[in-house]
């Protein structure tokens, strides 16, 4: 067994290694460029954990009273044949095992969100186009929902970085945003065994709030708190990174001060980190896109890809996919390994 690949901390419990890596891969497509983006980092991931890639997409339907026989929905089912087939060709080139999928469903992110709870998806990739403002807040966009609504691990890749045909080879410095929690440190074993991997270095970032900054509090009993938090704060960080070297992996302990998202990203910036991790709390996506949280706003304000685990979130009972088919649901037969591919339908 590969340790590079699988060996990783054990959240919760310093000192214990156990085995993790990504077994299902999912990048959604819909014969964008932007969306292919995704293409090469699930290639790079997949061949390090030999995981099953998957390709799908969602046809949308149109409304009954425009297309009653369903004509127009099944010549859309053999565009998406075409695309991805020809879409799957990069993966065959890089040896990498999986299959496309096409999902029918009228909501784009709740079908792929549901595809992930049905298929026990480990990880779903999607580029972000990082939209903000009154716009993002109104209208949001597809991948934001699946960001914050997946139930599983999601890696988003923004349209301003330059993204190569080895996709995350060239990773060599890895940041991991902590905060003292339990919940936060559920995002270990992802940054633990992508470190492994690329064989990079791994940063273990804790931001602290500076208490002299505010009125209410003596100044001179504020900096004795922010020493004292200080220390504790990393003492817990040198805890964790002790484990972490245990594995082989070069790995440093910085804490810092401010607003969290804003030195998260400045820090990434700075030090020139190719990949950020971080835990996201189990809010609903509505909250985070009306509200903002500091894993929303270091998605949308880095300049590399983010990688987000749902902390707390308890998988949800998954659907059997042959179970009660429909009569009326077509068939894609594209796997690209057996030819065992299928439309769902998720309306």
């Amino acid at each position: 067994m590969d340790g590079a690949t699988r060996l990783v901390w054990q959240v919760g419990s310093v000192g214990e290694i156990v085995m993790f890596k990504y077994q299902r891969i999912v990048v959604p497509l819909d014969g964008s460029e932007l969306a292919e983006r995704a293409i090469a980092p699930a290639i790079t991931i997949a061949n390090a954990m030999t995981a099953e890639v998957i390709l799908l997409t969602v046809v949308t339907p149109l409304p009954s009273k425009v297309d009653p026989f369903g004509q127009v929905l099944r010549k859309d089912i053999e565009a998406v044949k075409l695309y991805l087939e020809l879409a799957r060709s990069r993966f065959l080139l890089a040896s990498v095992g999986g299959k496309v999928a096409a999902t029918v469903g009228k909501e784009i992110a709740q079908s792929i969100i549901k595809y992930g709870e049905q298929n026990k998806v480990d990880l779903i990739i999607m580029s972000s186009r990082g939209q903000s403002g009154i716009r993002r807040r109104l209208y949001g966009s597809v991948t934001e929902k699946v960001l914050y609504g997946a139930p599983c691990a999601t890696l988003a890749i923004r349209e301003q970085e330059p993204i190569h045909e080895g996709g995350l080879e060239m990773c060599k410095l890895i940041l991991l945003s902590l905060d003292g929690s339990s919940l936060a440190e559920e995002a270990l074993p992802h940054a633990v065994a992508l470190a492994k991997h690329f064989q990079a270095e791994l940063i273990l970032l804790r931001v602290l709030k500076p208490l002299s900054k505010h009125r209410d509090i003596p100044l001179g009993a504020a900096r004795r708190a922010e020493q004292v938090t200080r220390e504790l704060a990393h003492g817990h960080l040198e805890r964790v990174a002790a484990g972490v070297r245990e594995s082989g992996i070069p790995v440093q302990a910085i804490t810092v001060e401010g607003h969290a998202h804003e030195e998260i990203v400045y820090f990434a910036k700075v030090e020139q980190v190719d990949l950020i991790v971080m835990c996201m709390r189990g809010h609903s996506w509505l909250s985070r896109w009306l509200r903002g949280s500091v894993a929303d706003r270091v998605v949308r304000g880095a300049s590399v890809p983010v990688l987000l685990v749902s902390a707390g979130r308890k998988r949800r009972k998954r659907c059997d996919l042959n179970k009660n088919p429909s009569p009326n649901t077509p068939v894609l037969g594209t796997n690209m390994e057996s030819q065992s591919g299928k439309i769902t339908n998720t309306e």
